[in-house]
């Protein structure tokens, strides 16, 4: 694949040479159409190998290719595989149609498997809170004082449990000679880039070692060996197939072609085209080994632009594979069999799933503090029933949400009794427990007028068998603060919790009465706080709490004469959060809702006595690929006067577009409105491979001193925008308009829902 970087890639060219050493024992061979029995047909015959070669994307024209072997009742003797060869060799091996290979891989969710990220129905609701705060979706582990950086962007959860899926119900099978077809899989020994060639043990594990291109996926253990892609050493396993026996090859290359000099343009070309150059060497060494043996058949879709990481091109690469097949018919054709024969293959190849067994009995393998009971909470799967794919695969989708685990996998064996055993392996992160992510926010009206941000969270997890965890907050830019929680549930379901903090906050306030400005203020205050609450499930969070502050406001400027002055706040806090969206910058479905009631009274240490109530809410639904946000948000003082930093704000992009951001504040606040947008379709429709939307924003809303002027002072505003799903934050081009003639041009990076 041309999106991966090896390292001591010459150390990894030195193995794999073995020339002609078999070509003494190949020898060109009818294929006339074998007549007479089935026995008689089969020993005449020649063995026929297939190999496969890794390409990524582009390795789903294997099952195109296949389809079309089974039109000509070709059948297949060996396999030998590397990388998405390896992936669709082997389960073809192991008993899955074309037909149920093509199935497999158009429903596999690749985006998911290739970073290992979590569903965000699967999040607990504290990682979901990371999620929204810090959007730079990736994460360091710190070890003292150093960074400690993940051997992969996937460990592996996700790649290794589809693999170990397709296996359930099957008979296990240690040697790979004993599967319905004898198959092989190519991997790496990353240690001294030698070529390992697999044939026994986990053929789950194996294929997962076959694909575990550097730089995406964590090498896999097996044995004593730190397997990767086998892409360098021997993507096109001919030699393999040979040794298997095999007398006639089909293979199929979708490897990527050598670029032309005119199409090295950049610094990402030059590097692809270093590594398919030095990939090149062990391919052509490969060829050589047939070179000028017509009796062998190489089959090269055309392929074209589509690119080893575009998974959302399967079904493309499976016609193409169809396509190249198809036209080299007259040269298939002479490896077909009789109906007969071809049936008799089929049965051995097709084989029918068991029905699952009971599960017996449920083990744990945890490496964490986390006790096993926090574990155990999140499975629905139990003893005694029969084991559920869908419910098994929840389970542990559940546990890998909490986000302290590299990988959680599972195993399913006989006991020697007659007994199933479910094993649950949770394996702890290895840059963990000590992590950091960023978060970055920008807002630009491109007229002067600007906000930059930039946060770190520093998290401590699984202090305890609770699952306590110390959560530090930092942000830097216009808006400086700081906060520091410690969270600590009270049950290893995670229901209850207590949580103390402390925070510091300086930023710049405008109040204002309609949309004309009384004064700009500097808010510098710290808060001391103690929360008790409640999940629910885990889209929706209760706190109750005690908070209390001081603070110092510096006016930078005034109408009228204002002196800075100090201030106390206390006040007891109800807020119920409600987190259901399945994605945190462009939702197609869920719920995004916050209700808070606050009361503060001299009697607890405020300075002025006032009741708040806040409630704002969300709704995303998606149709024919076009998605709608419906937002409403309602702010009021029920009693007194809310202080300077206690009030509503409205301003900025699809917050009244057209106004700066928090440009208009007030006692009372009411908004509603609603943004559209749709996906761009297609690659070419991509900025360096990143998604792009248009979209368009109604919103109508305003913020007033008198409550009930809210209807009278209320703006009609709209925009219309170009986004980038950029991995730092959503990147916004937009522009905002409001009545009023009130009007922005805006480069908006950050979330916006």
């Amino acid at each position: 694949m041309r999106t991966c970087a090896y390292t001591s890639v010459a150390e990894v060219l030195v193995g794999g040479i073995r020339l002609g050493l078999v070509a003494a024992l190949l020898a060109a061979g009818s294929f006339a159409q074998p007549t007479g029995d089935e026995s008689d047909e089969s020993a005449k015959r020649p063995k026929i190998g297939l190999v496969l070669s890794g390409g990524g994307a582009r390795g789903a024209a294997h099952v195109g290719v296949l389809k079309v072997l089974h039109e000509l009742r070709i059948p297949v003797d060996v396999i030998a595989g590397n990388s998405m060869g390896a992936l669709v060799g082997g389960n073809f091996a192991f008993g899955y149609s074309p037909e149920e290979l093509q199935e497999i891989l158009e429903t596999i969710n690749w985006p998911l498997v290739l970073r290992d990220g979590s569903d965000r129905s699967d999040l607990s609701f504290r990682r979901k809170l990371d999620d929204k705060n810090f959007l730079i979706d990736y994460e360091l582990g710190l070890r003292g004082i150093y960074p400690v950086i993940p051997r992969g962007i996937a460990q592996g959860h996700r790649s290794l449990n589809i693999l170990k899926f397709l296996a359930l119900g099957w008979n296990e099978i240690d040697d790979f000679d004993d599967l319905p077809i004898p198959f092989r899989a190519v991997a790496t020994d990353i240690a001294n880039g030698e070529e390992v060639v697999l044939k026994s043990g986990s053929l789950p594990l194996a294929l997962a070692a076959s694909m575990a291109i550097p730089g995406v996926f964590a090498p896999v253990r097996i044995g004593d060996r730190e397997l990767i892609d086998g892409m360098v050493v021997n993507n096109v396993p001919i030699g393999v197939a040979l040794d298997m026996g095999a007398e006639v090859l089909i293979v199929v290359d979708v490897g990527t072609p050598i670029l032309e000099a005119d199409e090295i343009t950049n610094m990402l070309a030059v590097t692809s085209q270093m590594i398919d150059l030095l990939m090149q060497k062990s391919i052509d060494e490969q060829f050589r080994r047939i070179a000028g043996e017509e009796k062998h058949t190489i089959v090269r879709p055309e392929l074209g632009n589509l690119d080893s990481s575009n998974f959302t091109r399967i079904t493309e690469a499976i016609t193409r594979g169809e396509e190249a097949a198809r036209a080299m018919t007259s040269s298939l054709q002479r490896y077909s069999v009789s109906e007969e024969e071809y049936a008799a293959f089929l049965d051995r190849q097709r084989r029918e799933r068991r029905a699952l067994p009971v599960v017996d009995k449920i083990v744990i393998d945890n490496d964490t503090p986390l006790s096993e009971g926090v574990l155990r909470s999140k499975l629905e799967t139990q003893a005694g029933q029969p084991l559920n794919l869908e419910i098994l695969k929840a389970d542990l989708d559940r546990i890998f949400g909490l986000k302290d685990f590299e990988r959680v996998t599972f195993d399913f064996p006989e006991r020697e009794d007659g007994t199933h055993e479910l094993r649950i392996d949770a394996d702890g992160k290895s840059w963990g427990p000590s992590y950091l992510k960023f978060g970055v926010n920008l807002e630009d009206n491109l007229n002067g007028s600007s906000n930059y941000n930039f946060g770190i969270n520093y998290t401590r997890r699984a202090l305890n068998e609770l699952g306590g965890e110390w959560r530090n907050e930092f942000q830097f830019g216009d808006r400086i603060g700081s906060l520091t929680e410690f969270f600590q549930p009270l049950d290893e379901r995670g229901r209850f919790f207590i949580a103390p903090q402390a925070s510091y906050v300086h930023t710049d306030i405008n109040v204002t009465a309609g949309e004309r400005l009384l004064a700009e203020l500097r808010v510098l205050l710290g808060e001391l706080a103690l929360d008790v609450g409640a999940h629910v499930g885990n889209w929706g969070e209760l706190r109750l709490g005690y908070h209390r502050l001081r603070g110092f406001v510096e006016v930078k400027s005034s109408v009228a004469a204002m002196p800075d002055f100090d201030f106390d706040d206390a006040f007891f806090l109800a807020q119920f959060v409600v987190d259901s969206f399945d994605d945190v910058n462009f939702p197609t479905t869920g719920t995004s809702g916050r209700v808070a009631w606050s009361w503060a009274s001299g009697s607890i240490g405020a300075d002025v006595d006032y009741q708040k109530f806040s409630a704002a809410a969300a709704q995303a639904g998606t149709i024919n690929q076009t998605t709608g946000v419906v937002i409403a948000e309602f702010g009021t003082v029920l009693h007194g006067t809310l202080p300077p930093h206690q009030a509503h704000f409205l301003g900025g992009f699809l917050s009244l577009s057209g106004f700066q951001g928090d440009q208009l504040s007030g006692q009372h606040l009411g908004r509603i409105g609603a943004v559209g947008y749709n996906q761009f379709a297609g690659a070419r429709n991509e900025i360096f491979g990143f998604p792009m939307y248009v979209g368009a924003s109604c919103e109508y809303g305003a913020v007033s001193n008198v409550r009930d002027d809210l209807a009278r002072d209320a703006i009609l505003a709209g925009s219309v925008f170009v986004s980038v799903d950029l991995p730092i934050a959503p990147l916004y081009v937009g522009y905002g308009r409001a009545e009023g003639g009130v009007d922005s041009f805006y480069l908006f990076l950050g979330q916006t829902f």
